[in-house]
């Protein structure tokens, strides 16, 4: 491997998007691992210790595409994630893309386009394998937490606490999508700070309407960056 780039894991399900995209990575020497599916993405990360930043596609078999960048980030804090996808109007996409656009890449892309994309990830530079240890000191974007808080509903009864979010852009992401199903649903929830900066957001909704809060957040699956709240 060339030691001036990192290892890559790309996971994406389409073959011949998962060929082409490992074609153009190795043809400017990056060494790529790479999966079909989140459960592989993970079995692939833990078994390539080298690995110093993914390509994601959003939308996998099984696992959400945001959901294995959530595992990810989760096992290793401040690693570095490209997410792909084709519908650059969803949700998740348009959240993370409004925070940081550097982390989004729109099917269909270019090769040009994708060199830019992993350039600005790593931070304009060539590093070696060794540049993970580096990640979590390097800066990240700031999501806007308390725009959430104060967009909520006033539920002042709210004891029933469902989920927590990690602070990244996956948790930031799955935060607004279980806003618009709840609202979509027409469930009152509120949003309060936690005091932990690593989970700094706690979803609560009425306790007559936590079945339905719970039921609705799992129908989406997406779950691997939250935890159950106290």
């Amino acid at each position: 491997m060339d030691e001036a780039h990192p290892t890559v894991l790309l996971v994406e399900d389409n073959d011949l998007v998962r060929g082409m995209v490992m074609a153009m990575l190795a043809t400017h020497g990056f060494a790529v691992v790479a999966a079909e599916t989140a459960e592989q993405g993970i079995v692939e990360f833990e078994s390539n210790p080298a690995v110093s930043f993914a390509i994601l596609d959003m939308i996998l078999p099984g696992k959400s595409g945001l959901d294995l960048a959530a595992e990810l980030e989760r096992r290793r804090p401040g690693f570095r994630i490209l997410y792909m996808s084709g519908l650059g109007d969803s949700i998740a996409m348009e959240s993370i893309a409004r925070r940081a656009p550097d982390m989004v890449l729109i099917k269909p892309f270019s090769e040009e386009l994708l060199l830019q994309r992993v350039d600005a990830l790593l931070g304009n530079a060539s590093v070696a394998p060794a540049y993970s240890a580096s990640l979590s000191t390097m800066s990240r974007p700031v999501f806007p937490w308390d725009r959430l808080v104060e967009a909520s509903d006033e539920l002042g009864n709210a004891g029933a606490s469902v989920i927590s979010y990690l602070d990244t852009a996956a948790g930031f992401a799955i935060a607004i999508t279980h806003v618009a199903v709840l609202r979509a649903a027409g469930v009152p929830y509120t949003f309060r700070f936690t005091g932990n900066t690593a989970m700094p957001l706690m979803l609560a909704v009425l306790p007559d309407d936590l079945a339905q809060a719970q039921s609705l957040i799992e129908h989406i699956g997406l779950g691997a960056d939250i935890a159950p709240a106290a």
